[in-house]
């Protein structure tokens, strides 16, 4: 079978596919235990089988659909066309983001999604990269913040400094990841008390106080713009007053929140996000952009270059006449893929008044299933939500039962079950389910048809 066949067999595959989300029987997965699966396909590549087709269709049949309406389990979901069509064009071409000699136009796109989204934090002169994922931007933070704080780091390594970073007890595990690829070390990351979900500025303040008394040296802080669990965001003004006190550099965690700045109905939520040194935005999230879609921004022009710089003028980085196009430079990685095209066909065609209606579309979508589970009497909402996490424990209708025992499992069979995948979470003791509302394949019937069949169980 030649290529041009291949692909118009392999492409009908996939239509059909994504046809079949939409058909009420279709599960959002056809749930197998890891042994199940070792049985029903030959992993094992030393047996060849030049089946394409075969191999294609048991990846689609018992892969997650995660844009099917019912999935809820992660903070990305639903189905953009055009990101898809980007996605298709980016592997086509098959190229890298180092030079714009290897990419002329996604480097041109990418600094102009950069320079987009710097002005819409508020960094009129800053400056950004792409990368993949939230966990590597916060990482870039730290990293980044360090060379601008201490640059003899670069040269003499973390002896030079006892560094200390702060980030929220709710904050993103990434941090605790990032600190330790850094070399800072884990006892160095401190997490500050939160309240109902946000980080307490005075906490923040006291344990900036002890570190110092310590003989350390404070040099971050980290707000979160949308926590995983609650979706609480942090209040960015009073945290900016310590830092600037202190002397330290304030990163932005908008991985998950950071889109609300495309609301103006919404975008209160993040207020002070142009007063920080550095952002994390993920457009694979509330903008529906397909995964990979991360960017740091900084207002520090040239902070990423120097930071990152580090050979390979001899041999790829050349000085002529679009040097000062090159992404490579700013970047942690050499060869990286064009995440660029799909955002920005994406943004290109929807504009900002699309995303604008997406977004403010996502915060109807949890005010109408707030309303059903505050209205039934076997559901009872945890947290009011304040962004797009809705957290809730269905009452078991036997009363002598365990009510936390109960939602993990109910929680586990409606994933095994298949007609829907949902997340859950835990405070203390207290074990909940945690429905995440992005997915623009929902809809008000859709929501209800879930909560129905939730309850029936």
């Amino acid at each position: 079978m030649n290529f041009d066949e291949l692909l118009g067999k392999s492409i009908t595959l996939l239509k059909e596919y994504h046809k079949e989300h939409f058909y009420d029987e279709t599960p959002v997965i056809h749930y197998q235990t890891g042994p199940e699966l070792l049985k029903k396909i030959d992993f094992n590549l030393n047996s060849k089988d030049e089946d394409l087709l075969k191999h294609i269709k048991n990846y689609l049949s018992y892969s997650v659909r995660t844009a099917h309406p019912g999935f809820s389990n992660q903070l990305w979901a639903g189905f953009d066309p055009i990101g898809v069509i980007g996605e298709i064009v980016t592997a086509f071409t098959n190229t890298t983001m180092a030079t714009f000699e290897m990419s002329p136009v996604a480097t041109l796109m990418e600094r102009e999604i950069i320079k987009k989204m710097t002005s819409l934090v508020g960094f009129e002169d800053g400056e950004g990269i792409m990368l993949t994922g939230g966990s590597n931007a916060n990482l870039m933070a730290l990293h980044v913040a360090r060379q601008f704080k201490f640059p003899e780091v670069k040269a003499l390594g973390n002896n030079s400094r006892n560094l200390v970073a702060f980030v929220s007890e709710e904050s993103h595990y990434s941090f605790s990841k990032a600190i330790n690829l850094l070399g800072i070390g884990s006892e160095n990351l401190i997490k500050i008390k939160a309240i109902k979900g946000k980080m307490d500025p005075s906490s923040l303040e006291h344990e900036i106080l002890k570190a110092q008394h310590g003989n350390k040296t404070p040099y971050f802080v980290a707000s979160t713009a949308g926590t995983t669990v609650r979706g609480a965001f942090d209040p960015i003004i009073q945290i900016d007053k310590v830092a600037k006190k202190y002397d330290l550099w304030h990163h932005v965690d908008g991985a998950w929140g950071g889109s609300v700045l495309l609301s103006q109905k919404h975008k209160h939520l993040i207020q002070g996000h142009e007063l920080v040194d550095s952002f994390t935005w993920d457009a694979h999230k509330m903008m529906g952009a397909t995964l990979i879609a991360s960017a740091f921004l900084t207002k520090h022009k040239k902070s990423l270059y120097e930071a990152n710089s580090g050979g390979g003028s001899r041999y790829i980085f050349h000085e002529y006449e679009n040097t000062q196009y090159d992404l490579g430079p700013e970047s942690i990685q050499c060869g990286r893929r064009n995440d660029a095209l799909k955002l920005w066909l994406s943004w290109k065609v929807m504009g900002d008044e699309g995303f604008e209606k997406l977004i403010d579309s996502y915060f109807e979508q949890v005010q109408f299933a707030k309303k059903l589970v505050q209205e039934h009497p076997r559901l009872e909402l945890i947290y009011e939500p304040e962004f797009l996490n809705l957290c809730y424990q269905v009452k078991p209708k036997n009363q002598d039962l365990d009510i936390n025992k109960y939602n993990s499992e109910l929680r586990y069979k409606v994933v095994k079950e298949g007609r829907y995948m949902v997340n859950f979470s835990r405070e203390g003791d207290k074990i909940f389910f945690r429905d995440i509302f992005i997915n623009n394949q929902k809809t008000q019937r859709t929501i209800q048809q879930y909560f129905d069949y939730l309850l029936s169980l």
